[in-house]
């Protein structure tokens, strides 16, 4: 028991210590507030820059985002997301009732249209403000479907023609390549079997290899932000039917939960909201995407009682403002079960921005989670009591995995807390210090305009200067009390004025010559920096030239030596060596050429090897040969010699003129009839 007892207190202890120091490194705060409360500021713009562009939020996430599964991404939704332009002109939609459309008139389609607009902005300009997620729903118009096959988006009216709405994405995913969206066509009106599969090709003949292929082919835990972007795929399709299922690119409704409150009421929406986002797991056994609807859903008596006014004014502005702080209110409490969140008018009260920023909450909490993680191991580990009962340096040795990993992992997270917090007081010390040199030289700039501000005109030559400086220095003695400068005679108020503009003149243009002087100085200096770098950087190029040089001469001389040696190698007699020579060379060429005659076909080794040459050596002399006229015959393309008279050349030339058009077989033939190709003995002595 007592044992137990020091354990717990242990580990108490260490948790405290733990706790304190992730306190300070969340909420780091010395002497100076306002560094802090700056830095804390620069820390939340270093984590939330992307929100402030989210055009291309997904883009600008980091790494450890970029590999989470999109299921568990927050990302920003539109509910009837193309509800922005109702066509007014055209009869009611067929979602609503069967007793609405028979009283059609103008005046039922102004109310439906009001309270049927969910969104103000384009489908452009949600994607720009970050909406990821678009609630879709579609029909065709009666009577036109078998001709025109034009799909129209409706709620309550119909609105524009889809295939606009989808040029438009097609454009938008063109321009941000690295952007990925997801598209949740659920409900179909006046639509069969038929238009389902038209409508499908037309998909995926506009999206070419964009779409992100549906499970089996993928797992949810594969798809990702990062292998989107790898992969190029940018659209991720769900299609609410059956028949979907024969296309590769559709993901079924089972991937997808979209509870709906149904309700008018903001305490029940969120009392509904936080218990299905409990459920999630039970909703989707197999995993997926949740959608979270943060809607009001009104009633015909809210329609009839506002029929003036618009579901805007009466219940979206508030539930959509309500809907921001809930969401950062709960943020840590339900973060496992959040997803998807959807509203009407995403432009108001930065919606997206508030979603796109609770993916980084995630980075706090599995910070803090890992460290309570690793300590409730260690206090449960059976290992970990009998080290800590024995304390035995032996133990060590025979310690299992986990309890190595959760020692291991909290002294990580206690390295990194104390470097934080180093690393910060570093940066305060270096700010005080900053500060406190601004403060002087703001201090010395504010002496020098007072002493400026404060020193009297003096007018008149030498002699008034000296009477106005021997006033002034009475005047400093006595308390800092002026003296008025006495002036022979009258001096007229703008004669003075003259004066004393003409003398403040004076002082601004010498203080204007003294900023000119000391931008001057602050040049010359940058100028002889400069003028020095380059110096150092001519004399470094200066020693790479020599020593380039030197290296050449140092090549060129070992070759000499080289060529002197072998040079000393062949010994000729001091008299006579021109004739010795040339008689030798004549010989040598004589061989040369009645060993090839001999031979008829020889290689270029051969010779090299007979001759003690190089085969290059070799090769230039038999070119030298055939134009001399010494030797006729061809060299082939394997590289071998072959010797033919004058006589076989011209019995060939004749054989070519007689027949006049030869092909290459007969050719041949004929040449192996006419040149003979044995060799002769060829037993020669190289000289």
């Amino acid at each position: 028991m007592q044992t137990n007892t020091k354990i717990l207190l242990s580990y108490t202890v260490i948790m405290i210590i733990g706790s304190y120091s992730f306190y300070l490194v969340r909420n780091y705060n010395f002497e100076n507030r306002k560094y802090y409360m700056k830095k804390r500021q620069e820390e939340k713009k270093r984590l939330y820059k992307m929100a402030q562009h989210n055009e291309n939020w997904m883009r600008d996430l980091p790494l450890f985002l970029k590999l989470k599964p999109l299921t568990h991404l927050f990302i920003p939704g539109s509910h009837q997301s193309f509800s922005d332009l109702l066509n007014k002109k055209l009869p009611i939609a067929t979602d609503v009732p069967k007793f609405l459309r028979f009283v059609d008139s103008p005046w039922a389609r102004k109310i439906i249209e009001r309270w049927g607009r969910c969104q103000e902005l384009h489908v452009t300009d949600q994607l720009r403000f970050g909406i990821r997620y678009f609630d879709v729903r579609v029909a065709f118009l009666p009577g036109e479907c078998e001709q025109s096959l034009d799909i129209f988006l409706l709620h309550g009216l119909y609105g524009r023609p889809i295939k606009e709405v989808l040029d438009e994405i097609y454009t938008f995913i063109s321009d941000h390549p690295e952007e990925i969206l997801i598209l949740d066509i659920n409900h179909f009106y006046n639509f069969n079997d038929e238009l389902h599969r038209k409508f499908l090709i037309q998909l995926e003949h506009l999206f070419n290899g964009k779409f992100i292929p549906a499970p089996p082919s993928l797992s949810l835990n594969q798809v990702t932000v990062n292998f989107a972007q790898q992969h190029g795929f940018q659209l991720l399709l769900f299609y609410q039917q059956k028949l979907a299922e024969q296309f590769s690119f559709t993901w079924p409704s089972s991937y997808i939960a979209s509870p709906w409150a149904n309700t008018n009421n903001l305490q029940h929406l969120w009392q509904y909201t936080e218990n299905i986002l409990t459920c999630r797991d039970q909703i989707l056994p197999k995993g997926g995407f949740f959608v979270t609807q943060c809607i009001l859903t009104p009633t015909w008596w809210n329609i009839v009682r506002h029929f003036k006014k618009s579901l805007r004014t009466v219940m979206a502005t508030k539930t959509t403002e309500q809907a921001v702080s809930w969401l950062k209110k709960n943020s840590i409490l339900l973060m496992p079960f959040f997803n998807i969140v959807i509203v009407d008018f995403v432009e108001l009260f930065d919606f997206c921005t508030t979603v796109i920023q609770l993916n980084f909450h995630f980075e706090f909490l599995i910070y803090n989670v890992t460290l309570l993680f690793s300590v409730c191991i260690l206090m449960y580990n059976d290992r970990f009591i009998s080290i800590v009962n024995q304390l035995s340096i032996n133990k060590l040795f025979t310690m299992d995995p986990m309890f190595i990993c959760s020692v291991l992992i909290l002294l990580v997270f206690m390295v990194i807390g104390c470097i934080q917090i180093y690393k910060l007081f570093l940066k305060e010390n270096r700010h005080i210090r900053r500060v406190n040199l601004n403060e002087l030289a703001a201090q010395r700039n504010n002496n020098q305009q007072q002493q400026r501000q404060a020193a009297r005109p003096l007018i008149g030559g030498v002699r008034r200067r000296n009477v106005a400086m021997e006033g002034d220095a009475s005047g400093s003695d006595s308390g800092g009390e002026e003296s008025e400068i006495k002036l022979p005679g009258k001096v007229g108020k703008k004669r003075l004025a003259k004066l004393r503009a003409k003398e403040e003149r004076k002082q601004a243009r010498e203080a204007e010559e003294e900023e000119r002087a000391l931008k001057r100085q602050i040049e010359e200096e940058r100028a002889e920096k400069r003028r020095k770098r380059d110096e150092e950087e001519e004399e470094k190029e200066r020693q790479k030239e020599l020593e380039e040089k030197r290296r050449l001469e140092e090549e060129k001389r070992k070759e000499q030596e080289e060529y002197e040696k072998l040079k000393q190698g062949f010994t000729v007699e001091e008299q006579g060596c021109d004739v010795d020579i040339n008689e030798d060379t004549a010989n040598l060429l004589k061989e040369f050429v009645e060993y090839i005659q001999k031979a008829k076909v020889v290689s270029m080794e051969e010779l090299a090897g007979q001759f003690q040459m190089r085969s290059i050596d070799v090769i230039d002399r038999l070119k030298n040969l055939l134009a001399d006229g010494m030797l006729t015959g061809v060299i082939d393309d394997r590289g071998k010699f072959i010797f033919v008279t004058e006589d076989e050349m011209k019995a060939i030339v004749t054989f070519v003129k007689q027949r006049g058009r030869v092909s290459v077989d007969d050719l041949v033939d004929y040449s192996n009839k006419l040149i003979n190709m044995d060799p002769q003995d060829v037993t020669l002595q190289c000289s």
